[in-house]
């Protein structure tokens, strides 16, 4: 560190000096030439708009005498000769202002002078008047003289003189603005050379004072460079330690005082060695600091260093300092792959002060609200307040962060664009530990595209995808509605049910596609002849279903009858030109005095429509008392269905549950049946509603749970293998409750693996608990047995709350199988279905599956399984056995 002297201070002041010397020189040298240069150009263009003046006044000149002589009979003379000095007269005034090469030059004090602008433009205008009259000679010479032309020759020398001293009057201007100028640069020249001056005075002084501190400053360098907490070497170009500085033990554990005239060779490898003498050189070659990172394996284990290589002047050594960087180095690695994670993931993140100014923002940010990170950062997340929200709403938030430190929920929020999109956003305070909090980090995801599906998936469940009318469960609805509507004002309500007379015919000798285009415009016109309020719906098939709200009487609604029966008179132009005539028969039935709920009025208008049709089509009809069927007839079959139960007559039947990718028999959907009594034959579709309404239902949910763990647990004690069985809780049953215990009772009692029993629940029984449908699901889920929504599709829970429940399969109802793949509005049905539980992870399962194309249809869009008479009807329990259980011991 001895030889390693800094530049001298005395050397550095002259340099200084001789530098501003130069400068001042090189100065006075250009602003000496630049006001030569001025000069020369001012003097050369000064004289170039008087010789525009001048060679205007000339062709102005020569344009009279050539119009004299042409009016003496010069053949020498013509009128073309005439005008063309006229013109350059023009040009010639004009170039005056409008000069763009040498008058710009002039420009020195300023642009081109109102004055001179206006004086030229008032010759101009002389010479224009000049032209008409010498024009107007030439066509009629006795009309214009020759003394007129004589007069206006003068009014454009007077013109011309204004115009002459106006360019005097600037020319004068600018030779003053120059000299002024010269005045001024030498005051410039004056100044520098003072300031030159007093650099050199103030260079001397520091001079005196840099010799004094000089050997202090060493001395201090050398203290600070024993005490500093880096370990600092001088080494020669071979590696040799000349002198060694500070605490730190980064290259050696060894001494200070052993390492001096040792080399790297003796404390390293020879491999690592010579890549430290090949970085002393490489400094030394470039004459710069050179910065190098290397690991010492030490007895704690491996250690990164950080150093810095400076050669010495004039001298072929190097200081090498090195920092231990360890820690470091793991920081930054935490910090990159924090930061990769961060700008990886597809959600927004966003992190604010404790004010609420963004501090950083992430790329899914950018993505999702199209504000980038320098637009977002010192800003507000009040730039994305989309205004559906009140103010209660983020005092809320707000109410959350400072209690708990944590929120979470739905906000919209406003993009860039101006779309407002909603967002599922978290929000969380966080801090270093042990202090308090420092930050907020708020993570959103863009739920748009799921608002979008559920809309879709929503209007697909509600609406005919053929003629885009409200379908039947919508109709319902509305009808209902509509019901509770008139019970409070106390009006009436029509419900009228439209069947389009001999449709079959359509599409059995036009084929379904021209159907499907008569049903929809069909559609269209009895749409068109809808009163304000009222209700159009497809009911299925070639029905439809109107709810007319706030009837006076029932002649109004047999006026809206006979407008809709007279819609129809017109023919339906197809696409492919045919002429179609459809007519329809109508069935009415009224609010309250025929029925008080929506089936029950539904169920009068069907039997009034088909009393329409009885009586010749085309007509309508309202309900008749005597259509429905007796009460007697339903005590007597509650009669048989309460005997059956008494004298255990039900019994289990199981439908296979197939695996479509391979085929395989997964396990059977437990069915009950009631054994014939000699009475007629009753479907479960007849028996289920009737046991509900009466409330023994829940005895038979009892018996049907504890028959089914049962066979289950004697099929698996005879070394049969299966998946799972399934049975079905009907809607009565979920609503009366007590299913939970019940089930655990039963799966203790009988020892069948909760595991291998699936429980299904319809949506509309599910959504029967209300609120408590959650805490119903999550009940069963605890008791290990699967969940599975049965119809899916034709009820009405919402996809936020079939996210949130605790399933792990969907299935689909039959009534979107059966027409597949023929019906369009099934496929785009169940197709959506299918997408849906495959984002939500659930698995799909097809009821009804009956044919071939069927099955191959569901298959190619992703379901899972399916039961249907395509492999089997529901079949006893022995024959299941024999026919799928057999080979799976």
């Amino acid at each position: 560190m001895k030889d390693a002297l800094p530049r001298s201070p005395f050397q550095v002041s002259s340099m200084l000096t001789l530098v501003a010397i130069t400068l001042v020189a090189i100065a006075v040298l250009l602003l000496v030439a630049w006001s030569s240069a001025r000069w020369d150009t001012l003097l050369r263009d000064s004289a170039v708009p008087l010789d525009r003046l001048s060679q205007s006044r000339s062709f102005a000149l020569q344009a009279e005498l050539f119009t004299e002589r042409l009016l003496a009979g010069d053949p020498g003379s013509s009128p073309s000769l005439v005008q063309a000095n006229l013109q350059r007269a023009s040009h010639a005034a004009r170039a005056i202002v409008n000069d763009t090469t040498r008058l710009g030059r002039l420009e020195i004090a300023g642009p081109v002078s109102p004055e001179l602008r206006l004086a030229v433009g008032e010759y101009l205008q002389v010479l224009d008047d000049m032209g008409r009259h010498i024009r107007a000679r030439l066509v009629d010479p006795a009309q214009t003289s020759a003394l007129d032309l004589r007069v206006m020759h003068a009014s454009l020398r007077a013109a011309g003189v204004r115009v002459e001293s106006v360019l005097l009057a600037d020319m004068n201007g600018r030779y003053a603005f120059q000299r002024d100028l010269d005045r001024l640069i030498g005051l410039l020249l004056t100044a520098m050379m003072l300031v030159v001056i007093g650099l050199r005075y103030r260079a001397s002084v520091r001079q005196r004072h840099a010799l004094l501190r000089l050997v202090d400053s060493e001395a201090r360098l050398r203290a600070f460079a024993y005490a500093m907490p880096d370990t600092a070497f001088i080494l020669d170009r071979e590696g040799r330690y000349i002198e060694v500085f500070g605490m730190g033990r980064s290259l050696t554990p060894y001494g200070h005082e052993r390492m001096v005239g040792a080399t790297v060779f003796d404390y390293f490898p020879r491999p690592q060695a010579e890549n430290f003498v090949g970085v002393v050189r490489d400094a030394l070659t470039r004459g710069e600091v050179v910065r190098y990172e290397y690991s010492l394996r030490l007895a704690g284990g491996t250690r990164w260093f950080e150093a810095r290589v400076a050669p010495v002047d004039s001298m072929q050594r190097v200081v090498w300092v090195s920092r231990d960087v360890t820690e470091r180095r793991r920081a930054e690695e935490r910090i990159r792959l924090h930061a990769v994670a961060l700008e990886g993931t597809r959600d927004g993140v966003m992190v604010t002060d404790l004010h609420g100014r963004i501090q950083s923002v992430n790329r899914a940010f950018t993505s999702i609200t199209g504000y980038s990170e320098e637009e977002a950062i010192g800003k507000t997340p009040g730039l994305l307040k989309s205004g559906r929200h009140d103010p209660s709403f983020y005092r809320g938030i707000w109410s959350a962060l400072l209690s708990g430190g944590y929120w979470q929920g739905e906000i919209w929020n406003r993009r860039r664009n101006g779309e407002v999109a909603p967002h599922w956003m978290s929000i969380s305070a966080v801090g270093e530990q042990g202090h308090p909090y420092e930050h907020y980090v708020a993570v959103f995801t863009d739920i748009s595209q799921l608002r979008q599906f559920e809309e879709r998936v929503s209007h697909l469940a509600n609406y005919d995808l053929l003629t885009d009318l409200p379908n039947r469960l919508r109709m319902s609805d509305c009808l209902e509605t509509a019901i509770a509507a008139a019970r409070r004002s106390h009006t009436q309500v029509g419900v009228m049910l439209v069947d389009l007379d001999r449709f079959k015919n359509v599409n059995d000798a036009l084929g379904h596609a021209l159907g499907d285009e008569l049903l929809a415009g069909v559609a269209e016109r009895l749409r068109k002849h809808l009163r304000h309020g009222d209700t159009l719906g497809r009911y299925g098939g070639d029905e439809f279903l109107l709810v007319l709200e706030q009837l006076r009487d029932a002649g109004e609604a047999a006026a809206v009858a006979r407008t809709m029966n007279s819609a129809l008179d017109q023919p339906f132009l197809m696409r492919g030109g045919q002429e179609l005539y459809i007519k329809a028969s109508i069935g009415i039935s009224l609010y309250p005095e025929d029925g008080d709920t929506a089936a029950e009025l539904i169920k009068d208008a069907d039997a009034a429509m088909y009393e329409a049709k009885r009586l010749g089509r085309n007509t309508f009809r309202y309900y008749q008392e005597d259509l429905t069927r007796t009460a007697n007839e339903r005590l007597a079959l509650e009669s048989r269905l309460r005997r059956a139960l008494d004298e255990s007559m039900f019994e289990m039947y199981y439908q296979p549950l197939v695996a479509l990718n391979s085929g395989e028999v997964l396990g059977a959907e437990a069915l009950v049946r009631l054994r014939p009594d000699g009475g007629p034959r009753i479907g479960p579709a007849d028996f289920i509603p009737v046991l509900e309404e009466s409330g023994m239902i829940a005895e038979l949910g009892r018996w049907v749970q504890r028959e089914v763990c049962r066979q289950g647990r004697a099929w698996l004690d005879a070394g049969y293998d299966f998946q799972l069985l399934t049975l079905n809780l009907s809607a009565e049953e979920v609503r009366r409750g007590g299913v939970v215990d019940n089930l655990r009772e039963v799966l203790a009692e009988t020892g069948f693996p909760a595991e291998k029993l699936e429980v299904e629940i319809t949506e509309s029984g599910l959504m029967q608990r209300g609120s408590e449908a959650l805490d119903f699901l999550y009940e069963l889920k605890g008791l290990g047995v699967r969940l599975s929504i049965d119809d899916f599709g034709t009820g009405y829970s919402s996809l936020s709350y079939l996210k949130l429940f605790p399933v792990n399969k969907l299935k689909i109802d039959r009534g979107f199988i059966t027409d597949i793949p023929e019906d369009q509005n099934d496929v785009q049905l169940t197709t959506t279905i299918i997408a849906l539980a495959r984002n939500l992870g659930l698995d799909v399962l097809a009821e009804g599956v009956e044919t071939e194309a069927q099955r191959t249809f569901l298959a190619e869009k992703g379901c899972d399984a399916y039961q249907g008479y395509l492999c089997s009807p529901p079949v006893e329990a022995a024959v299941f056995q024999e026919r799928f259980l057999h080979g799976r011991r």
